[in-house]
């Protein structure tokens, strides 16, 4: 998974490369914890499924949503396999 920046007076950061842009997004690890908690496998998760959840807390501009399911799903495939 991309790197985390924490700080303990404000929300989890995690930086994601889309397409050729690096991006912060707010909540990623949160949102990947929750799922993998939840017994949800990455073969079993729409990456649109994933954009839609992310977007609660980042904005994601409506172009790019396939380019972000794409990323977003192969992070999320990262972030199960190590664990």
């Amino acid at each position: 998974m991309g790197e985390i920046c924490c700080s303990p007076s404000g929300p989890r950061i995690t930086k994601v490369r889309i397409g050729s842009v690096e991006v912060g997004l707010v909540a990623l690890g949160d949102i990947f914890e929750k799922l993998h908690g939840s017994g949800r496998k990455p073969e079993d998760l729409d990456g649109h499924e994933l954009v839609q959840e992310v977007s609660i807390y980042n904005y994601i501009p409506s172009a790019a949503w396939d380019e972000y399911a794409r990323t977003l799903k192969e992070e999320y495939k990262k972030y199960c396999s190590s664990k």
